[in-house]
């Protein structure tokens, strides 16, 4: 049995999800809120990226899309190694202290994203 190294948060670890073909696996933790990507052919951490938010889910696609309960979904690219993009989903609405509750990349391998708030709004 062999284990990667470094899969591990000071607190807990939230979510785990591996990549569709299994070459990656992205794990989310709190306390600090932060996001490890690990490579599964070298059972070791590739990278990490600490968080001014607590990710409440992620999507994998070419890009990790974290969403955040501060009601912002942020974009790292993997091939990078590190944030693209940050986009305040739930601010413009006008609902503040609302938290990302789901994310999805469209299935034709676009760069669309349906994002889903603790307000009920989609």
């Amino acid at each position: 049995m062999q284990l990667l190294e470094d899969l591990r948060f000071t607190t807990t670890a939230t979510k785990i999800k591996a990549t569709p073909d299994g070459e990656y696996i992205i794990a989310s933790g709190i306390y600090p809120p932060q996001v490890k990507v690990y490579k599964v052919k070298e059972l070791g951490l590739k990278f990490e990226h600490h968080l001014d938010f607590e990710i409440v889910d992620f999507q994998l696609h070419v890009l990790v899309a974290c969403g955040g309960e501060d009601g912002v979904v942020e974009c790292f690219d993997m091939r990078v190694r590190s944030s693209i993009g940050r986009i305040d989903v739930v601010g413009p609405s006008g609902d503040v202290n609302q938290e990302i509750t789901a994310l999805e990349f469209d299935e034709d391998g676009g760069f669309l994203m349906v994002v889903g708030s603790s307000a009920g709004k989609v």
